[in-house]
């Protein structure tokens, strides 16, 4: 049998992310410390940074703007992903 994705709850990927950005670590090391790819961690900072930057905005952002970066973002990380074990 293959063996399962580990899942990690949002609370996890916020304060991984909380690091990196507010502590200043490196991405890498961080990942490291972590035992996650460095890939992951950068996928969670980029889906969490958009999705701040996107209800954080002056009132104009439009809800689907702030999903659609979600979702290019989401892509963006599979495909990378896809290309490391294809």
């Amino acid at each position: 049998m293959g063996s399962r994705r580990k899942k990690y709850t949002s609370e996890f990927k916020k304060e991984a992310v909380k690091l990196v950005t507010e502590q200043g670590y490196p991405i890498s090391e961080m990942a490291r410390n972590l035992g996650i790819k460095a890939n992951m961690l950068g996928c969670w900072k980029n889906w969490i940074l958009g999705e701040a930057e996107g209800s954080s905005g002056n009132g104009n952002a439009k809800p689907l703007q702030s999903e659609r970066m979600a979702v290019l973002s989401k892509r963006s990380c599979l495909t990378s992903t896809c290309l490391l074990f294809c």
